[in-house]
């Protein structure tokens, strides 16, 4: 008995004598949490190719990426992975107030369960992965989610420009419902490769670029991609991917990414890296080119939308609404139209044609205003766009200080996200993708390199047995 009552003790004098022991449970932990974070990727990735091309309409497995998420947040919570930060006690305070809030609608709004609980899942499940997946990205695993999200580029981009040449009405330009994604007014098409929808396609391919740029910013032996051949083909085909998407959004937050990578190239200010940025901007007019040879037709339309009066005109006065819209166009109400009730997902077997979402606003913060309510609705508001303009200046730090130069780039294209489009109604698709960009940008914070990784290491096993 007594031996049984000091084992524990013995293991840890013994890990105390031998610390890598301990190191070696602590990176068990990560391997374990890392898996979990690249298998929700890939289900980011691929979950709207089986919606468009072999479960249409099935609109259940937009739930398929929860699954890891999920089953890390608890795992990481019982390893005792979860730190006890600023981060985790914003999103602690953010959703107390957003489930009394829901709850108060239940009671005073009538406001069905199942459509709160939809709301809260789409407003605040997606939030820890911010929290939880930063701990296992260590600079190993950061250099393997730089690898393989920029190989998966050539593929990508053949599937975009397979789509972009084959008329709107073959299978190969399905969406998750069985029609066709095309250019309104024309018969050219919207290229969304294996996602289902315009926009999560150029959330990814904004990261893509975002991370093709970093890599051409640090030397080549700290690169995921050290072949330069190889790294120049990844970075054409993420350029051609979106220049071919006929997409506004993809082009703009692509751009975003790129300006945030020569923001990143005058911080560093080597001369090598500026001449490297410099060298990508003069080969951009050749792409640009070269996708108005491959894709004339949607080459057209993309620009007609870009310089014409009418499209120049739409796109100001949206941008304008958007910006400053959810401070004055929802009426003052304490408690809102109730959680959830602009997001499809909370009317599933109701027979629902989205009248309040278009009685409302589709751009996401003014909803979020009419659905929470004014007090409530703009907390939720200016503590997203609070946060995303800080990781803009945390990833300037980060640059500033040596670090990883691919967190600038996705902090740019993040931010416009964040502030004028989707999160909260379209879920995994929006809401995953930026959270795990996110997380990519706080990794590097935390494990900034290989000295740093093992420091913090060493720091939080002592911090255990403290």
């Amino acid at each position: 008995m007594e031996e049984e009552d000091t084992e524990p003790l013995v293991t840890a004098i013994r890990n105390l004598e031998d610390p890598s022991a301990t190191y070696s449970a602590e990176e068990s932990r990560r391997r374990i949490l890392a898996r979990l974070f690249f298998a929700t990727c890939w289900l980011l990735v691929f979950t709207g190719a089986l919606r468009k091309w072999a479960f249409p309409n099935a609109n259940v497995l937009y739930v398929f990426p929860d699954v890891p998420i999920a089953i890390g947040y608890v795992y990481a919570l019982v390893a005792g992975m979860v730190r006890r930060t600023l981060l985790l006690g914003g999103f602690l305070i953010l959703s107390s107030v957003i489930l009394i809030q829901g709850f108060l609608q239940i009671i005073l709004k009538d406001l069905k369960p199942f459509m709160a609980l939809v709301g809260f899942h789409h407003y605040l499940f997606y939030i820890p992965i911010m929290i939880v997946f930063p701990s296992c990205l260590t600079e190993v695993y950061r250099r393997r989610f730089i690898f393989w999200n920029l190989l998966l580029t050539l593929p990508m981009t053949a599937l975009a420009l397979l789509q972009a040449v084959s008329p709107q009405a073959s299978p190969i330009n399905a969406t998750a419902s069985g029609e066709t994604m095309g250019l309104p007014g024309s018969d050219a098409v919207r290229a969304t490769g294996t996602f289902n929808f315009t926009l999560y396609f150029g959330l990814w391919i904004a990261l893509a670029v975002s991370l093709a740029v970093g890599e051409w910013l640090v030397p080549r032996e700290q690169r995921a991609i050290k072949n330069r051949y190889l790294l120049a083909l990844c970075t054409i085909a993420a350029n051609v991917c979106y220049l071919a998407s006929g997409s506004r959004t993809a082009i703009l937050m692509s751009g975003l990414a790129i300006s945030g990578g020569i923001l990143a190239a005058v911080l560093m200010g080597s001369k090598r890296v500026l001449a490297t940025v410099a060298g990508l901007l003069l080969v951009m007019p050749i792409l640009v080119a070269l996708v108005a040879v491959l894709v004339p037709n949607e080459f057209q339309i993309i620009v007609e939308r870009f310089t014409g009066d009418e499209y120049v005109a739409e796109a100001q006065g949206r941008t304008l609404d958007i910006a400053v819209g959810f401070l004055t166009d929802p009426p003052f109400s304490l408690i809102g139209a109730g959680i959830g009730m602009g997001i499809d997902a909370a009317h599933f077997g109701e027979n629902y044609n989205a009248n309040f979402l278009y009685q409302s606003s589709e751009w996401d913060t003014i909803r979020i205003v009419y659905e929470e309510g004014t007090l409530v609705g703009l907390f939720y508001d200016f503590t997203r766009i609070a946060f995303s303009l800080g990781m803009v200046f945390l990833a300037i730090q980060i640059v500033r200080k040596g670090g990883v130069p691919h967190v600038l780039p996705i902090a740019m294209y993040c931010f416009a996200q964040v502030y004028l489009q989707d999160l909260t109604r379209l879920g995994s698709m929006t809401s995953g993708q930026v959270a795990i960009a996110y997380a990519f940008i706080l990794s590097v914070y935390l494990y900034p390199h290989s000295n740093a990784e093992q420091g913090s290491a060493t720091k939080l096993i002592s911090t255990r047995f403290a």
